[in-house]
């Protein structure tokens, strides 16, 4: 693991309420603008140094998406969580320092004929082509990987934090590694 490597690894877990449950670890309302500032004015207070941001509360089992409302809610989730993360770690970050902001998704590129794809999350891969336009010093990286066990997927995650490719979008399937190239 990141821990296991000599890296600070901050945990924030999903709840409805803001709490600093141990040591490095929180939990918040990925909707609630508040909790990320109390969380980033923490790691400002104590002088946090952020150089990888692993973002993976949109990687979940693919959902069907059946009404125009469930498609609403759906990219609501997806996008503001994600989107209030971005803003906050632009607004609180040290220009100085480069960080890798990793969005660790499902479901969002089809590599195998009848996959299934989370439309809902779509709109993610345009807000990281134009992040770093808006913060040069911010590279994002979506890493797309199937729902394995932890087991399976961690060294993959691993490979991807620790090498700094120019790729900003990966998927993995049945072992291997996809990335876009021009035929």
């Amino acid at each position: 693991t990141i821990n296991a490597e000599h890296h600070r690894c901050i945990q924030v877990r999903i709840a409805t309420q803001y709490n600093k449950t141990g040591n490095d670890q929180f939990e918040m309302d990925p909707s609630n603008i508040e909790h990320y500032q109390l969380l980033f004015a923490y790691l400002t207070a104590n002088q946090v140094p952020i150089t990888h941001v692993i973002h993976g509360w949109n990687y979940h089992p693919y959902q069907a998406i059946e009404t125009l409302e469930q498609l609403e809610n759906a990219q609501k989730w997806a996008m503001c969580n994600f989107l209030l993360l971005a803003k906050n770690l632009i607004k609180a970050h040290d220009f100085d320092q480069p960080v890798t902001l990793h969005l660790i998704v499902s479901h969002t590129h089809s590599i195998e004929k009848n996959e299934d794809i989370a439309y809902q999350k779509g709109a993610m891969l345009g807000l990281i082509r134009t992040l770093s336009l808006e913060a040069p010093w911010l590279t994002c990286r979506l890493i797309d990987l199937p729902m394995n066990e932890a087991q399976t997927i961690a060294p993959w995650l691993l490979q991807e934090i620790k090498t700094f490719p120019s790729e900003t979008e990966v998927v993995y399937r049945n072992s291997q590694r996809f990335v876009q190239r021009l035929k």
